[in-house]
This record gives structure tokens, C-alpha cells and sequence, in this order.
């Protein structure tokens, strides 16, 4: 029999487990519902290992026959599954460290199938994680869990050690069955919540969109949201202030394809006063302008309402007989001005982002003649480049990040 235990190391939980040679078979399969108590999931028919999860939580006068030595210990049973003890040593490492061992002497001892407990107050993001490790086990139900639980799943890759890779495909999958796609099902709150699992499951064009959505959807500066406790889950630094000047490159864009008072203040016409007033009049009626004030503040707007705002001008002219000042600016100038600033950012591309940043590479790609989206999964041009290239690892990131790697391997 094995019994879990839990210690609190720096907010993180390190699971461990006591496994007895003695034997307890479970009944057969067909009585393994508990009337009143819990259930248990077959992940694998002809698993011969059963993992109950229990919770301490919320669980005053609770008890259950604890799996090691049949005394009743304080909590209750949330689920159990049975599974694969082969697969979960194979693709966990926690558990083929902590245990690995015990179970094959206690498999030596008898064929019977052994229980384990272990403290897990998430059910189902253990759920993915071994019906994903176990071939054909994946069903329909975990393609539509919460956001939060997906943050769950990644909490639970770094307690058990499970290679994160291994649910790629399924994030992908669930991307397209909770936002559509292209990720337009996806409300703005739960916009800032994607970042991290898009970048964690190596989902390029789903984190694309995400960011891009942001970015033109946001309104001022653009955070990150962990809907969980786990508070060591967070994006880096340089992501969130990547996506942040990029937005703050838009409204730099705004400015750029709009401003035109200078060409009234070098005209030599004598209605080009009227013609300013008319053409900053006409911005004002918008809603959208002055720029500054409507992107800040209390009342702030969006980069795309700004935008739509601005697909409403209207100018009228003061001289239909200047050239200037009869321009018809809506067609000539805001219109594409606006569609220039949408297409402007493409959002966030995480192969960019996977090269290293050092002091040469800005100016090579820059002076060199260059493909800005080589070996991405979508096109986008420079300023995309360049904005994923602000987000990506310095060297000495990447440097730490491979000691780590090492020293935890070495401690393995």
C-alpha cells in the first residue's frame, strides 16, 4: 500500500510517498463507485494501480480509511483513478522518484493492484494529465474545462513533473473548442488570462491573436491575470513589456497616419485657418480625438474603438474651391489611416521570441536583407519582428535557465 506525504517548500508543494509491500486488492471494477463516497475513474481497464486524490479543505468531521494502514485519517476523497503504474512512472518524474522502487518490490510480492493517497485539490487537472499519458484515454469533457483549470494542469506539471509537451495537442484542441479558430470566442477579460498557457504549450498562432486581440482590445496598460493562487505561474517581465510598447506603438501609428496640420500651416491659401478648424472640429466630433486624453484616464478607450470612432468623421469643407481645404480627408487620409493601423501589429510571435537577444542582432536584422517572418507559423512583417524580439531571452537568461535545468537533473 503507499501513502502520500506533502511538505511546503517556498509555496511550492513536493509530493512523497511511503509504499508497504502488504496488499489490499481493490474490489472488482464493476463495484468501484462508492455509494455516498467517491467515484473512481478507469482510465486504464487493466491498470493495476489506483491513485485517490483527498482534500484536506473544508473537511471538519470528514475522515476515510487511509490506503496505507486502514485507520481513518482526517479529510475526504475527492476521485480515484485507475491507471497505468508503468505510464505514470514513465512520464512522471516525481512520482518514479518518490516511489518507483517501493511499487516494483511491492509488485514482486503479489500481482493485486495498490492504492495510493496523495494531497491534490484540483481533481481535474490530474484528470488530464493521465488520460493524456494514457493512450485513447482523452475524452471530450477535458476539451472544455475552465481557464483556471488549465492553469491547474500547469501547476500540476511542476508538482509531478510532467513534460509539458505532452498536452500541446490538447491545448491546441481545447483553443479551438472554448475561442473558435481564431480566437475571437475568447472575451477581453479572458484575454490576459491565455498569455502564459499559449507560450507553456508552444501554441504559436493561438498566442498571436491572443496578444494582438490585447493589444488592439485593452485599454491602458495591458497586465497579465493568473486566475489561481499559484502565484509563482507568471509570464516574464519582458513579455507583458513587449506587448505593452507595442501598444503604445499604436497610438504613436495613430498619430503618424492622421496629423496633417502642418500642411495647413504651410498653405498659402487664405482659407487655411477655417480649413484646420473644420478638419480638427471634424476629429472632434469623432469621440476620438484628442488621442491623449481619450487613451488615458478614467474614461480610457481602446486602440479599436479609438478606431471605430474614427471611421465616423465627417469633414466639411469651409471652400469648396481651395484644394486643400475641400480634400474629402475621410477618404484620402482617416480611412487609411485606420486600416493601416489595423494591419500594423500582428501580435506576438513566439519563434521570434525564442532567439536570443544580444547587442548585434537588432542592427544585422535591420542593414541586412531579411525575411522578418522566417520559420514562423504566421506572416507578419518588422514591427511584429520587432516587438517579439524585445519579449525574447537575453543570453544570460537562457544561460541561467540551462544551469537550472542541469542542477535539476544532477539532484535527480
Amino acid at each position: 500500500m503507499a501513502m502520500a506525504m506533502r511538505q511546503v517548500i517556498n509555496g511550492n508543494f513536493r509530493i512523497g510517498f511511503r509504499v508497504n509491500v502488504k496488499q489490499n486488492p481493490l474490489p472488482a471494477p464493476n463495484s468501484l463507485t462508492a455509494p455516498n463516497t467517491f467515484n473512481t475513474l478507469i482510465i486504464d481497464a487493466a491498470g493495476d494501480l489506483v491513485i485517490r486524490l483527498y482534500t484536506t479543505k473544508n473537511t471538519i468531521g470528514k475522515s476515510f480509511k487511509s490506503a496505507d494502514d486502514g485507520r481513518l485519517k482526517g479529510g475526504r476523497i475527492i476521485v480515484a483513478m485507475q491507471v497505468s503504474r508503468d505510464v505514470i512512472i514513465a512520464n512522471s518524474t516525481t512520482f518514479a522518484i518518490r516511489f518507483k522502487n517501493a511499487l516494483v518490490a511491492a509488485s514482486a510480492a503479489s500481482d493485486s493492484r495498490l492504492t495510493i493517497d496523495i494531497p491534490e485539490g484540483n481533481e481535474v487537472a490530474f484528470e488530464v494529465w493521465v488520460r493524456a499519458i494514457h493512450e485513447g484515454a482523452m475524452n471530450s469533457q477535458m476539451y472544455s474545462i475552465s481557464i483556471e483549470d488549465v492553469w491547474n494542469v500547469l501547476q500540476a506539471h511542476k508538482v509531478y513533473q510532467f513534460e509539458l509537451q505532452k498536452l500541446n495537442s490538447w491545448f491546441e484542441e481545447w483553443v479551438k473548442n472554448m475561442g473558435g479558430d481564431r480566437c475571437v470566442g475568447f472575451t477581453l477579460k479572458e484575454l490576459p488570462q491565455l498569455m502564459l498557457p499559449c507560450q507553456k504549450f508552444e501554441n504559436d498562432l493561438a498566442f498571436a491573436r491572443i496578444t494582438r486581440r490585447y493589444a488592439y482590445e485593452g485599454v491602458q496598460h495591458l497586465p497579465e491575470k493568473n486566475p489561481t493562487s499559484y502565484y509563482n505561474l507568471r509570464s516574464a517581465p519582458r513579455v507583458i513589456g513587449g506587448l505593452n510598447t507595442a501598444r503604445g506603438n499604436l497610438k504613436t501609428e495613430i498619430h503618424k497616419a492622421l496629423y496633417l496640420n502642418r500642411q495647413f500651416l504651410t498653405s498659402e491659401c487664405s482659407c487655411r485657418k477655417d480649413g484646420l478648424f473644420a478638419f480638427e472640429l471634424a476629429m472632434d466630433k469623432t469621440g476620438a480625438w484628442p488621442l491623449e486624453e481619450k487613451l488615458h484616464g478614467k474614461e480610457a478607450k481602446s486602440i479599436q474603438a479609438v478606431l471605430q470612432l474614427l471611421e465616423t468623421f465627417t469633414y466639411e469643407p469651409p471652400n469648396k474651391d481651395c484644394k486643400l481645404c475641400s480634400t474629402d480627408f475621410a477618404t484620402v487620409k482617416i480611412l487609411p489611416g485606420v486600416q493601416k493601423v489595423r494591419q500594423n501589429f500582428g501580435g506576438l510571435c513566439l519563434n521570434c521570441m525564442a532567439n536570443p537577444k544580444d547587442k548585434n542582432q537588432y542592427r544585422d536584422r535591420v542593414c541586412g536583407q531579411v525575411t522578418w517572418d522566417k520559420g514562423c507559423k504566421f506572416r507578419h512583417d518588422q514591427l511584429t519582428w520587432y516587438f517579439s524580439w524585445l519579449a525574447s531571452k537575453d543570453k544570460s537568461e537562457q544561460e541561467r535557465e540551462e544551469q537550472r535545468r542541469k542542477d535539476q537533473e544532477e539532484s535527480n
